[in-house]
């Protein structure tokens, strides 16, 4: 395995275990040490607190039905376990890193003195995210699933001058094998010459990560577990019962999809919930002048986008609102 160069920050990433946020430390590690065998060069964790991603209402948008709160309260590893995995990874040689889905997030990732940052496709039209993670200078992969082109054009733009990578992604969970659009990985790569592009895959089938190899992917990310069927991402990961089918030949092309970055059906969920919109920091009465401070960005992506925040600011109030509330439409207008 090949270990992070600094003249290059995304050198030995080629095969990421995603193991997305564990609050366990023994399954994280577990899954690390397995991940590690199996031939990953990486380990991706995710982490949030959750009020600063989601309203308490947002809808999901995988096959699981319900609240998108009921997936995510108290789902990451306290700062303590983040220490204990970060050793533990450097010490059986896997590169640890985070997507992380808030400012505080970041920090941490930061503390930690991880190589690099990842945002989820999600978070592509999360303006103020984007910038204070440019702004950090740290390398950043950016996840561009349910997008079109010219959004993945802006969001490379707020990120200013951070070293960035790009993933092509089909973002559904899970996704359908004829919907891995893994031609998106020559399309991102043609609009972006110079850029590393990638795929971040959330297929059932193994045999996807060799696919997306024979796309031109410079790197792989597959959900990764120890305990397939477990319900979550666990319930299309792949595991260590299926690793060795990572680069078998499938029977079918359809996996391909046409030369186009533009969101397909199976992403309609995830763009319209898994993205965000403006909302409450503070609570805010009727009449109150909207201030940055006021704002955050929350999902569902529903409302106000995160990229208006400039037509809200300095305006009124049109009425009162709790911590955690997403704008109204008509506070942009």
């Amino acid at each position: 395995m090949t270990l992070l160069r600094r003249d290059d920050p995304f050198a030995g990433f080629g095969l990421i275990a995603e193991i997305g946020s564990l609050p366990d430390l023994e399954e994280t590690l577990e899954c690390a040490l397995a991940a590690y065998t199996a031939g990953f060069d990486a380990l991706k964790i995710q982490l949030f607190d959750w009020q600063q991603l989601i309203t308490a209402d947002a809808p999901g948008y995988g096959a699981k039905p319900g609240l998108q709160r009921d997936d995510f309260q108290g789902q990451c590893l306290d700062h303590e376990s983040l220490v204990d995995l970060q050793a533990y990874c450097s010490e059986i040689g896997l590169i640890l890193f985070a997507s992380a889905w808030d400012e505080q997030s970041v920090d941490l990732c930061l503390a930690l003195d991880m190589p690099l940052l990842k945002v989820g496709s999600g978070d592509i039209t999360n303006e103020l995210l984007l910038r204070y993670i440019g702004n950090c200078g740290t390398p950043v992969i950016l996840s561009t699933g349910a997008s079109y082109m010219w959004e993945i054009e802006r969001a490379v733009e707020w990120l200013g001058d951070a070293q960035i990578a790009l993933a092509a992604c089909t973002l559904a969970y899970p996704t359908p094998a004829c919907y891995a659009c893994l031609n998106r990985v020559t399309a991102i790569s043609a609009a972006f010459p110079g850029f590393q592009v990638g795929y971040s895959d959330h297929c059932q089938e193994p045999w996807i990560v060799g696919q997306a190899k024979k796309a031109g992917a410079a790197f792989v990310e597959a959900h990764w577990t120890v305990n397939p069927g477990s319900g979550g991402d666990s319930d299309f990961a792949l595991h260590p019962g299926n690793a060795d089918q990572m680069f078998d030949e499938p029977e079918t092309e359809d996996h391909w999809g046409p030369l186009v970055v533009e969101p397909c059906e199976v992403e309609l969920a995830a763009r319209r919930n898994a993205r965000r919109s403006l909302a409450t920091r503070l609570p805010l009465c009727k009449g109150d002048r909207w201030q940055m401070n006021d704002l955050c960005a929350l999902r569902p992506g529903t409302g106000v986008p995160p990229f208006e925040w400039p037509r809200v600011l300095g305006r009124a109030a049109l009425r009162d609102y709790e911590t955690g509330e997403l704008l109204d439409p008509q506070e942009s207008i």
